[in-house]
């Protein structure tokens, strides 16, 4: 497991990485992950606007768990894991996500934990 984002232009020496936990992210850190084809979990914790980065980790189809924790996610940004149909759990603790947004996740069909502690989340949002 690599938990520095600053070890991540080094990642391709430690293939094959399954864990990566993440406290900042940057555009460079970001596309440096979408090369790690056998990570099955990741996690963001308080990491800066990732939104628009996210679309890299589309070519992770070994990825199961992803974690997003105190980072400013929003439904935009969840959008980038509506084709993730292999993600098992995903947690959404304290994101910007709604009910919106919710349903992007509607295709993941291997979803069996979602965790959405303190997010903005309803239950309308889980019915849909």
């Amino acid at each position: 497991m690599i938990q520095r984002a600053a070890a991540i232009g080094a990642i391709d020496y430690f293939q094959p990485v399954t864990s990566v936990r993440l406290g900042w992210t940057t555009h460079t850190t970001m596309q440096h992950l979408g090369r790690l084809t056998q990570l099955r979990s990741l996690r963001f914790f308080k990491s800066p606007d990732i939104n628009s980065d996210l679309a890299h980790l589309q070519r992770l189809s070994s990825l199961k768990r992803v974690d997003f924790l105190f980072t400013p996610l929003n439904d935009l940004g969840l959008a980038n894991l509506r084709g993730m149909s292999q993600l098992s759990s995903v947690t959404l603790c304290k994101t910007r996500v709604t009910d919106a947004g919710l349903a992007h996740l509607k295709d993941v069909t291997e979803l069996a934990n979602l965790d959405l502690s303190y997010s903005s989340v309803t239950g309308a949002g889980l019915a849909n």
